[in-house]
């Protein structure tokens, strides 16, 4: 191969390899645009609001409930015990 040619083969990979890097940097732009804008608050609609507005909240409230519930729990059977030892 001649120069001429040797050097029309590495512009044609050169121009290849530019605009597949130039399409791979535009997708990943992109996506990584789109796949932030899930985790920023926006209003109420991102992944990140529904958590941090309406799951994280109920989850503390089930927890103060199940607080609840066990302190009863435990006097239901403390008194449970006291009338099974005045019975006997």
């Amino acid at each position: 191969m001649s120069t001429a040619e040797w050097a029309t083969t590495l512009a044609g990979f050169t121009a290849t390899a530019a605009f597949l890097g130039a399409i791979g940097s535009w997708f990943m732009k992109v996506w990584m645009k789109g796949f932030l804008n899930e985790l920023r608050p926006n209003g109420g609609s991102s992944i990140h609001d529904k958590i941090n507005l309406q799951i994280i909240p109920m989850l503390e409230n089930l927890t103060e409930k199940q607080i609840e519930i066990n302190e009863k729990v435990a006097k239901l059977e403390g008194r449970f015990e006291q009338h099974v030892d005045e019975g006997e």
